[in-house]
């Protein structure tokens, strides 16, 4: 965490923003969730906390944290904005452009439209690909 800062800071970042998941367990168990979706829900590290950590670090740093709602982030692509296909947990498909992509990169680079970032249509749709840097890029394309 105190490295990623680290990274901000040195590239002159001023805000971070971050997915909000309040609410997200609101619907884990009511019809369309299950024991196990509940269970690796409640189990998994505490998102409140994480975040935290980063916006006291960051703040410390002259940096500001902005929550973002992630509703709906990773149904749509990235690129051409229409509504795509989940082929299965983590894989995105839109048929219009016909890429597939990691779910967890799609809902970052929408967070990342909705804060009003341009997304470039050539940009690395894979998390190994992704670096920090792209992400700061594509805040100061804004």
């Amino acid at each position: 965490m105190k490295k990623f800062i680290d990274i901000c800071v040195s590239k002159n970042v001023t805000e971070i923003i971050c997915g909000d998941l309040r609410g997200i367990r609101d619907n884990c168990g009511k019809g369309n969730g299950s024991r196990k979706r509940n269970k690796i829900v409640n189990n998994f590290w505490s998102h409140c906390y994480i975040t935290d950590r980063i916006k006291t670090t960051a703040e410390n740093n002259g940096i500001r944290l902005t929550p973002v709602d992630e509703h709906n982030t990773s149904s749509y692509c990235p690129i051409c904005c229409v509504k795509g296909k989940r082929v299965y947990r983590g894989l995105f498909h839109c048929e219009k452009c016909g890429r597939e992509m990691n779910a967890d990169v799609v809902g970052t680079l929408n967070i990342a439209r909705k804060c009003g970032a341009k997304i470039p249509s050539n940009i690395k749709l894979h998390p190994k690909s992704i670096k920090i840097r792209e992400i700061i890029l594509i805040q100061r394309k804004k």
